[in-house]
């Protein structure tokens, strides 16, 4: 059973991130276990995904910081963005 604060704080920030996790493709193209809601980005470059509707893209120059976008994988060929983390 879910903790009843955790799941207040769920309710009360809906639209928030709960968790996040540093997204690794330093060897390989990483999918993601759920969804991100957004991505941090360390180290501005180009980033390739795919989205969560299924369209693979390659995001050129994208700045240091949130990038509010649903993911569901984060290739490492045609990214040069580093420290990415994901937000879930």
């Amino acid at each position: 059973m879910e903790h009843t604060q955790s799941a207040n704080v769920k309710a009360k920030f809906k639209d928030s991130g709960i968790d996040a996790l540093p997204v690794d493709i330093s060897s390989t193209d990483q999918p993601l276990a759920q969804v991100a809601r957004a991505l941090v980005i360390g180290t501005a470059g180009n980033l390739k995904v795919t989205t969560l509707q299924g369209n693979t893209v390659t995001l050129v120059g994208v700045p240091a910081g949130v990038l509010p976008l649903c993911v569901t994988k984060v290739f490492r060929t045609g990214t040069t963005a580093v420290n990415i983390s994901a937000i879930f």
